[in-house]
């Protein structure tokens, strides 16, 4: 499955992660009814993001890897083509990265969001990433 991606700290067991809703909020997203996809935890399809400072993200093969070297953890996300690592520069948004995810794959936009939104929400749980609106 082109979506199929998860993510595993190496040489343990990755905890579980929250579903509830807004945990974007209070970080300086803000929520425009208006361009809000349901389902989104509080981004937009306007929304960036930014590695955490100490972390790192290069592609390899099966995905990104994701290094912090606050801890030294690794962090493995088997995502694939799904999203390349300098997206996590915070120039593009969202929004533009479903708009390439639909012309490849073809693919319901509901349906690229609801996977772009559990990534990145699980990414922002681990400290590893950090969400922006851009205007």
């Amino acid at each position: 499955m082109v979506f199929a991606a998860s993510i595993s700290r190496a040489h343990s067991v990755p905890a579980p992660v929250s579903t509830e809703a807004g945990t974007a909020r209070g970080r300086g997203m803000e929520t425009d009814k208006a361009v809000l996809p349901v389902g989104m935890r509080g981004y937009t399809e306007r929304s960036a993001f930014r590695l955490v400072d100490g972390i790192r993200v290069r592609r390899e093969k099966f995905g990104l890897l994701f290094y912090d070297y606050k801890g030294p953890k690794i962090y493995f996300v088997a995502s694939g083509r799904l999203v390349e690592d300098d997206f996590f520069e915070g120039k593009r948004t969202i929004g533009q990265l479903a708009d390439g995810l639909e012309k490849e794959h073809g693919l319901p936009r509901k349906r690229i969001l609801n996977h772009l939104e559990s990534l990145f929400h699980s990414l922002e749980i681990k400290g590893l990433i950090n969400g922006q609106p851009i205007c």
